[in-house]
């Protein structure tokens, strides 16, 4: 499947894809590339906390996750 770039550098991702990936209800999605094989590499992004990196009991603050024991030290200080 071949699809346009625009002026910007944005492509659409097909509606088909979004949905099996369930897109609508986790927006970000992780880039990687490769630069031997010249490839872009989109995959649904896998959060973590941004102070400790775990996985386990994230929230969100807007763009931010956070585990809940890291945002009870944030509370504590």
């Amino acid at each position: 499947m071949k699809k346009e770039i625009d002026n910007l550098g944005r492509i659409v991702i097909p509606k088909f894809i979004r949905e099996d990936m369930q897109l609508s209800k986790d927006p970000f999605l992780s880039i990687e590339y490769d630069s031997d094989q010249k490839q872009i590499v989109l995959k649904k992004a896998v959060h973590t906390c941004a102070v400790c990196g775990t996985r386990d009991g994230l929230l969100q603050c807007e763009n931010l996750y956070l585990c809940k024991k890291c945002l009870q030290s944030f509370d504590k200080a």
